[in-house]
C-alpha cells in the first residue's frame, strides 16, 4: 500500500511539474525581436487602455482600463469608463462623447466590436451598492460633432448572474448574435452581503486565487459561448484554463478564440443562422497572447511571454513606480491564415503588458493595461 501511495504521490507531483514547466515558462526572451527597423513612439493620455477595435481606415476605438475593478466592488464608488478614438491620419487620441446614457447605470467597459461601422457593443461590469451584473451595452455610432464621431445609447442586453465578472471578449455577428469567452471559472458574487461574512469573504478570495491553482492542475473550466436571441450556449470543445480574445470573420463564418495559458487559438465554424459552432483546429502561436482582431486575411494579436511579468508590472504602477525596472518582453504578433504563418512579430522590454495591437498599412497601435496611452 505506501509503495501504491508513494507512486500515487510521483505521478501527482510528476503532473504538477509538467504544467508547470509548461504554464510557468522559464526560458523567457533576453532581447528585443525584429525591433531594428521599427520605431515607435507614445500617444500620451491621462488613461490606459484595455481592447482595441478599428471603425474604419481614420479611426481606432479603445476603452479604458481599471485595473483595481474587483477593489471598487460592493459599495465603493466605480469610475465612470469613456471610449477614446485614435485619429490615424492625424495620431490625435481624443475622448467620443456618449448621449442619452442612463443615468443609473455605472459603466466599466471592456472588450468591444464594431457591427457594419453602425453599432459598437460593449461588455460592461455594471456594479451598484445594491446588485451588480454583467451586461452588453449597445451604442448607435454617429459620424458627427466636433471631432467626427459620436455615440449614442442604444441598449442594454442583461446577462444571467452567474456570469458577473468573468466575461472577457466578444465578437458580433449580427443585432441579435454575438459570441463572448470567459476568463475566470467562477462568477463573483452579485450583492455584497454575500462576502460580508467570514466564510463568504474567505470563498471570495479562494475563487480569485483559483486561476493559478488551475494552471498547475490544468484544469480547464472557461469557455466560448454564444448569445443568440436572447439564449446563452456553451461551444462544444472550447475548454481553457483562460479564454481570452475572440474575432469573428463574418466572410468566411469563422470565429478565432484565443486560449492564452495554452498559447493557441481555436478556430470554430459557424453556422448560418449562427446559433451553433463546430471545432475545426487549433494554431499554435509561441507567447501567451491577450486580444485579436482579424484583419485581411490576418489575425492581429498583442503577446505577452510571461502572465506573471504583467502582475509585477500592474503591482509596481500602483505604488507609483514607472516599472522600467520589471524585465517584460511585450509586443505584437501578426498570423496570416492562408499561408499558416507568423508574418510579423515583435517584442520589446520598452513595451511593458501589451493587451492588444491591430497593423493598419505601415502603422501599428498597441495598447497598455499598465501604462498610460496608446504606441505606435
Amino acid at each position: 500500500m505506501k509503495i501504491l501511495l508513494f507512486s500515487i504521490s510521483l505521478i501527482f507531483l510528476s503532473y504538477i511539474y509538467y504544467n508547470y514547466q509548461n504554464n510557468f515558462p522559464i526560458h523567457l526572451p533576453k532581447e528585443n525581436i525584429s525591433s531594428s527597423d521599427k520605431k515607435c513612439k507614445v500617444i500620451d493620455s491621462n488613461y490606459q487602455y484595455e481592447d482595441l477595435c478599428q471603425l474604419n481606415d481614420n479611426f481606432i476605438i479603445a476603452t479604458t482600463y481599471y485595473s483595481n475593478f474587483f477593489e471598487y466592488l460592493y459599495g465603493k464608488k466605480l469610475p465612470i469608463g469613456k471610449f477614446f478614438a485614435l485619429n490615424l491620419q492625424k495620431e490625435i487620441l481624443f475622448e467620443i462623447p456618449i448621449k442619452n446614457f442612463p443615468k443609473n447605470l455605472t459603466f466599466d467597459p471592456l472588450a468591444i466590436d464594431v457591427l457594419n461601422q453602425e453599432y459598437l457593443f460593449c461588455i460592461n461590469h455594471r456594479t451598484t451598492e445594491e446588485f451588480s451584473n454583467e451586461q452588453i451595452e449597445v451604442f448607435k455610432i454617429s459620424f458627427t460633432g466636433e471631432k467626427g464621431i459620436e455615440l449614442i445609447y442604444f441598449k442594454s442586453i442583461i446577462l444571467p448572474n452567474n456570469f458577473f465578472g468573468t466575461l472577457n471578449s466578444i465578437a458580433v455577428k449580427d443585432m441579435k448574435t454575438f459570441y463572448f469567452t470567459t476568463w475566470r471559472a467562477f462568477s463573483c458574487p452579485n450583492s455584497p452581503q454575500d462576502i460580508k461574512s467570514f466564510f463568504g469573504n474567505l470563498i471570495f478570495k479562494v475563487k480569485n486565487m483559483f486561476l493559478f491553482i488551475q494552471m498547475l492542475l490544468d484544469i480547464k473550466l472557461t469557455n466560448v459561448y454564444i448569445y443568440h436571441n436572447g439564449n446563452i450556449k456553451k461551444i462544444k470543445n472550447s475548454n481553457s484554463i483562460l479564454n481570452n480574445g475572440l474575432t469573428y470573420d463574418r466572410n468566411s463564418k469563422l470565429l478565432y478564440a484565443v486560449r492564452s495559458i495554452e498559447k493557441d487559438i481555436k478556430v470554430y465554424k459557424i453556422s448560418e443562422r449562427g446559433d451553433d459552432a463546430e471545432y475545426l483546429k487549433t494554431i499554435k502561436i509561441p507567447y501567451i497572447a491577450d486580444n485579436i482582431v482579424f484583419r485581411n486575411g490576418k489575425l492581429n494579436i498583442g503577446i505577452n511571454p510571461y502572465m506573471l511579468d504583467n502582475i509585477k508590472v500592474k503591482e509596481e504602477i500602483k505604488k507609483g513606480n514607472d516599472a522600467k525596472n520589471v524585465t517584460h518582453f511585450s509586443g505584437f504578433l501578426e498570423y496570416d491564415i492562408s499561408k499558416e504563418k507568423i508574418t510579423d512579430i515583435f517584442l520589446q522590454d520598452n513595451f511593458k503588458a501589451v493587451s492588444s495591437g491591430i497593423k493598419i498599412g505601415n502603422k501599428i497601435v498597441m495598447s497598455s493595461i499598465a501604462f498610460r496611452g496608446l504606441y505606435i
